[in-house]
């Protein structure tokens, strides 16, 4: 298992983690520091340390679509592709993360950030551990029941 890529994907969902809770959740001007301290206490908190790969319309799905489209695309066209009445909600959570952005002047169309491209791609180089990690939880929770 390689830690250093794991250890960077971790520290960079952490950001995008941190990032929504400054924009959603923080009512009260806080630092960063306090943000990312508060947003690990609190059970609600949205996490992107670990991404499903097999679900069809997660996150990472909606990440590595918006990243695939040359120029952005639009929510009606993610809700085609989705097969999906609204996509609000997703689009408004990698929006908070930073993770893609909004051209809201002129083509009102998604497109992924920088930051999301380097979610994406240290993603894609953790999947094999996260797939372990996974798999291994799975394993605890059934020796657990038994």
């Amino acid at each position: 298992m390689n830690t250093s890529t794991l250890t960077a994907f971790y520290a960079i969902a952490d950001i995008a983690a941190t990032k929504w809770y400054l924009a959603k959740c923080c009512y009260v001007r806080r630092t960063w520091a306090q943000a990312a301290d508060e947003r690990k206490r609190r059970d609600g908190a949205m996490t992107f340390r670990a991404p499903n790969f097999d679900h069809p319309r997660g996150y990472i799905a909606f990440l590595f679509t918006i990243a695939n489209v040359e120029g952005g695309i639009k929510r009606a066209e993610l809700a085609k592709l989705f097969n999906i009445r609204s996509v609000s909600l997703m689009t408004d959570t990698l929006e908070y993360a930073g993770l893609i952005s909004l051209d809201r002047e002129y083509t009102h169309k998604f497109t992924i950030t920088p930051f999301g491209r380097a979610y994406l791609a240290l993603a894609e180089l953790a999947r094999p551990n996260l797939k372990a990690l996974k798999d291994a939880k799975q394993t605890l929770k059934a020796a657990a029941t038994l």
